[in-house]
């Protein structure tokens, strides 16, 4: 379940910039199809990968965090 994921660290690839913030997906979940990550605070480029801290979930269960640092 998405709840026992909050507190620990993810993998991210980044499928979307906006402003301030990028949305990707873990490796367990399908784009388009699955759940997804919002990282606050990150200017990732698509394509990339990140190390992201789970802080929360949203109203539809997607994860929302931030970037690790110096991971």
């Amino acid at each position: 379940s998405q709840r026992r994921l909050v507190g620990t660290d993810v993998e991210v690839l980044v499928d979307e910039e906006r402003q301030g913030w990028v949305v990707g997906r873990t490796p367990m979940d399908a784009p388009e199809v699955d759940l997804v990550a919002a990282v606050k605070g990150s200017r990732a480029k698509v394509g990339t990968r990140l190390r992201m801290r789970v802080e929360s979930l949203d109203e539809e269960w997607n994860l929302v965090g931030k970037p690790v640092r110096g991971a």
